[in-house]
């Protein structure tokens, strides 16, 4: 089960980069 814990927590996080990484190059343009 920690694995799947892991891979949530891992997942939650590339999502939260990718988006502010978009609004951010959004912003930038």
């Amino acid at each position: 089960i920690q694995i799947v814990f892991g891979l949530s927590i891992a997942f939650a996080a590339s999502s939260f980069f990718l988006s502010f990484f978009s609004f951010g190059g959004g912003a930038l343009v």
